[in-house]
């Protein structure tokens, strides 16, 4: 089981709806942390240590790796890697991704604000 996580208008939300935010932060766009994101992924990696937790954005590995540490949740053991078509076969048909957007992915996407839908697993 993975879960992956993407960072813009998904770990972190944007003030401004409606409008895409690629690489937000670095142009100093207004945000909150997605706390229930936040909450859920500190608890899927308690419960499940063994697996694969990434963060990532089509800004880069740097780019989520510093997201993440804003966000408060660098301390997990995750990987950090750039949001692309090569990186999507890492997505098994069991893991657990969280996205903005609709991405081509074996496995089903949940919203950023989908959280409490997610079985418990």
């Amino acid at each position: 089981m993975r879960l992956f996580v993407d960072v813009d208008d998904t770990l972190i939300l944007y003030d401004v709806a409606g409008e895409q935010h690629p690489c937000g932060l670095v142009y100093g766009q207004a945000y909150t942390v997605n706390e229930e994101l936040i909450k859920y992924i500190r608890w899927f990696a308690l419960e499940h240590p063994d697996a694969l937790v990434v963060i990532w954005s089509g800004g880069g590995r740097e780019y989520a790796e510093h997201v993440a540490r804003l966000a408060g949740v660098d301390n997990i053991g995750a990987a950090y890697l750039c949001k692309c078509p090569d990186t999507f076969a890492l997505v098994e048909e069991d893991s657990i991704v969280f996205d903005d957007q609709e991405i081509k992915v074996p496995a089903r996407v949940w919203g950023p604000r989908d959280v409490c839908q997610v079985p418990v697993v």
